[in-house]
């Protein structure tokens, strides 16, 4: 299957998708007959585009507020028949780097310790970062490689123990 992703994603400052700046557009394609490759090349950079997508909207608010009913443009993609069959996200694999705010009480890096374990997360440092005046922490769990299932499952149990305030960040890690 195909492994196709965009997401944001840490990566190290050598690798060559580090030196993309300002309006440049990077794509990296990693393919059994070609390897590494990167396409590389100019996009409309930040603000023509946040332009453009505002520029959208109030064209559709104004179409709504007279009563016509706008034509929203939509994506629609037909894979052939003979197509390579796309690999769900759920069955990719990635290295994880998580930041949480929990309440700094006994036994909590333990609790988070045990949802990733539940779920076959193997942890390849864990760090707090510091307490707030407000009793809270700041924890930081990178994961080893691992299936993106078995990540979204062990968060889903962290969110529900009593100490975790907040599941403040969860990046890739190249």
């Amino acid at each position: 299957p195909l492994d196709v992703r965009v997401h944001p994603m840490l990566i190290p400052q050598q690798h060559p998708l580090a030196s993309i700046h300002l309006e440049n557009n990077a794509v990296w394609v990693n393919g059994h007959a070609v390897g590494e490759v990167m396409f590389y090349g100019k996009g409309a950079g930040e603000l023509p585009t946040a332009s453009a997508v505002t520029g959208d909207i109030l064209n559709l608010l104004v179409d709504l507020q007279a009563g016509v009913n706008p034509p929203v443009p939509g994506l629609k993609v037909t894979l052939s028949p003979d197509a390579a069959p796309l690999k769900p996200m759920a069955d990719t694999r990635s290295k994880f780097y998580i930041r949480l705010q929990t309440m700094d009480n006994p036994g909590v890096i333990g609790q988070l310790g045990n949802a990733c374990g539940d779920h076959g997360v193997s942890l390849e440092s864990v760090m707090q970062m510091h307490t707030n005046p407000d009793g809270t922490a700041s924890i930081v769990l990178v994961t080893h490689e691992v299936q993106e299932a078995a990540l979204q499952a062990a968060l889903k149990q962290m969110e529900h123990q009593p100490a975790t305030q907040d599941v403040a960040c969860v990046l890739r890690v190249w």
